[in-house]
């Protein structure tokens, strides 16, 4: 039972329009050195983003319509969301047949530079009655997951990776889009459709169950669109905050690099010299579009690109800060800016 439930939290709460408290107009970064230009670093004729659209984005937005018109109408409030996150977070880390048993929270320096790295952003926005906490998982994975009621995780798998997180800009653009699932009220989605079905409470073993049900019809056909909403949430957040939101975008491109071979299909060259092979690839990218939980990493720095082109004119920001040193010692940007 277990496995399932941690496969519905890593696919279902992995990694929409964020409504900022005014764009800032003040330079946070006066004095700081680890900082890069607030402009475009891409060309104007960069091949990378140029890609067809898929048939099933136009099918998955649509259903994401649907989808964040029923959130609008969510019965669960913000204190029985807190109530269920912090039972499942509890489950998590202190029962003793839970796979994260023991290897949450356990080294205490490296938590408290994770929630001071947080603390700007849990300040900058507010979701009224959610109390976010952040969490570390102590094993190899590389992954990131939000629950709901606020409880954020990150495995050090991730975290101390630096192929995958080379700075604090990075960092801080993975836990601004896991927040985004819960300001975004993704989270309470699922939690909503679990208490229409059971009347038997939202404790115990048979809840974890329907939680695995929730989160796995949340992943088809719309899940794509909210990692996508989310993401879009961590850029704007991003520029509130004055982190670089190009280090947003260069992370994904990073990641396609790492990890193509497990996100989408290379196509046989030899296909796609004839029409046949050509329509046998599209295919086979629709296939892969509509099954995989996550939008491929290509397509998330093409999205992350749009979404700085869209908010650049909305912030007078000289520069952005990108805090290598910050993460590499471990010491926050509030703390010391380099």
């Amino acid at each position: 039972m277990w496995s399932k439930i941690i496969v519905s939290l890593l696919f279902g709460m992995f990694l929409f329009s964020f409504t900022a408290q005014g764009s800032s107009q003040t330079d946070l970064l006066v004095g700081a050195t680890d900082v890069e230009p607030a402009q475009i670093t891409w060309a104007p004729n960069d091949l990378y983003c140029e890609q067809t659209l898929l048939l099933t984005d136009v099918f998955q937005e649509i259903a994401f319509g649907i989808e964040e018109r029923l959130r609008t109408n969510i019965a669960i409030s913000a204190e029985q969301e807190m109530a269920i996150g912090d039972q499942l977070y509890n489950t998590l880390r202190y029962n003793s047949d839970s796979p994260f048993y023991g290897i949450i929270d356990t080294n205490q320096p490296l938590l408290s530079y994770l929630v001071q790295v947080a603390a700007p952003l849990v300040e900058y926005q507010n979701r009224g009655g959610i109390r976010y906490s952040f969490h570390i998982i102590d094993n190899d994975t590389i992954n990131a997951f939000a629950m709901p009621g606020g409880h954020i995780f990150i495995h050090t798998g991730l975290l101390l990776n630096r192929d995958f997180i080379q700075n604090e800009a990075e960092l801080v653009g993975i836990l601004a889009h896991e927040m985004g699932h819960v300001y975004l009220r993704h989270t309470t989605a699922a939690l909503d459709y679990l208490s229409q079905l059971s009347e038997i409470g939202l404790e115990g073993e048979r809840t974890a169950e329907l939680v695995l049900e929730a989160t796995n019809l949340m992943r088809i056909p719309y899940s794509n669109a909210l990692e996508d909403a989310a993401d879009r949430y961590a850029v704007e957040l991003l520029f509130a905050l004055q982190y670089s939101p190009l280090r947003y975008e260069a992370q994904w491109r990073r990641w396609d690099g790492l990890l193509t071979q497990e996100n989408y299909h290379q196509p046989d060259p030899q296909q796609q010299t004839t029409f046949f092979g050509t329509i046998v690839t599209q295919a086979i990218r629709e296939f892969d579009n509509l099954a995989n939980s996550h939008s491929n990493h290509r397509q998330r720095a093409c999205n992350a690109r749009q979404w700085i082109e869209e908010f650049l004119p909305e912030y007078s920001h000289p520069n952005f800060y990108v805090g290598s040193q910050n993460l590499a010692r471990f010491t926050p940007r509030t703390v010391q800016m380099y």
